[in-house]
């Protein structure tokens, strides 16, 4: 099994980019949140990208990304990342 490190540290094709999307908190305030609802976060922090001249963000930038496109991984209990193209990144957060 290839492990979250691994893929950091691999070598994307031009265009793509690889997400870790931000933890969804278990609890807000007092309230629990279901486990049931959709995990996946349409933000996250950029940790590893192909050559892109084009592309308007690098590593370590934290994006707004669109959910229901890219590729989503489970590696290890706490790792969750997700590949997507540079053009499904809507907008860089400062």
């Amino acid at each position: 099994m290839i492990s979250a490190e691994e893929l950091k540290e691999s070598r994307i094709r031009p265009g793509f980019c690889l997400i870790q999307p931000k933890k969804r908190p278990r609890e807000v305030g007092s309230l629990l949140l279901s486990e049931s609802v959709d995990r996946r976060q349409a933000w996250g922090l950029v940790v590893n990208m192909g050559d892109d001249a084009n592309a308007d963000f690098e590593i370590h930038d934290w994006v707004v990304f669109k959910r229901w496109n890219g590729r989503h991984f489970s590696v290890g209990e706490d790792d969750d990342l997700v590949f997507v193209r540079n053009s499904d990144v809507i907008c860089v957060l400062e």
